[in-house]
């Protein structure tokens, strides 16, 4: 499971903060001084920035509590939270019936969080044939609409030639009879 935010290296402070699972504690700070790098290179925001990793965890549901214990002169923003199923593939999960995915974020600190996307397991098929199938049923579903579309501007056009013909036929009568 990890943590991300954006943190501001603009600022000279200290930002500390404390992350339970379970009860069980682990403090972290983040410091920017005059030497910190990221200051003397002005960083600025820094993005998809880990604020807390930790790669044992056991399955099961956890309660994650973060607590900001000091913010001195200093900006950020949780953002959100990754973690690794203990389950291979959401065929493999029983009562889901929507799939999400998973975006790679880089690293800013921290324990080290395998990357979802580059696992694999020997139940991808099953996800591959539902997406198949989707794209398969919207490039026919698209097809279908602009062939509708074309019909119905092919018929129009049709149906007001046929009605320039009428009036120019209609004039040269008028014409003639006068």
């Amino acid at each position: 499971m990890a943590v991300y935010g954006i943190f501001s290296w603009d600022n000279l402070g200290l930002l500390s903060a404390t992350y339970s699972i379970d009860g069980k504690p682990f403090q972290q700070s983040y410091s920017v001084t005059t030497s910190s790098p990221e200051y003397v290179n002005k960083i600025g925001d820094s993005s998809n920035f880990l604020f807390y990793a930790i790669d044992t965890i056991s399955a099961g549901e956890h309660t994650l509590v973060i607590d900001i214990t000091q913010c001195s002169n200093q900006s950020f923003i949780l953002d959100y939270i990754t973690y690794i199923p203990s389950f291979p593939t959401l065929g493999r999960l029983d009562n889901v019936t929507t799939t999400t995915s998973a975006k790679p974020s880089s690293t800013g600190g921290g324990g080290s969080i395998p990357n979802p996307i580059t696992t694999t397991t020997s139940d991808q098929s099953s996800v591959h044939n539902v997406a198949a199938g989707a794209i398969v049923g919207g490039s026919v579903g698209g097809i279908f609409f602009i062939a509708s579309i074309g019909l119905l501007i092919w018929f129009l056009r049709r149906r007001a030639k046929k009605k320039r013909r009428r009036a120019y036929r209609e004039r040269c009568k008028s014409a003639a009879t006068s």
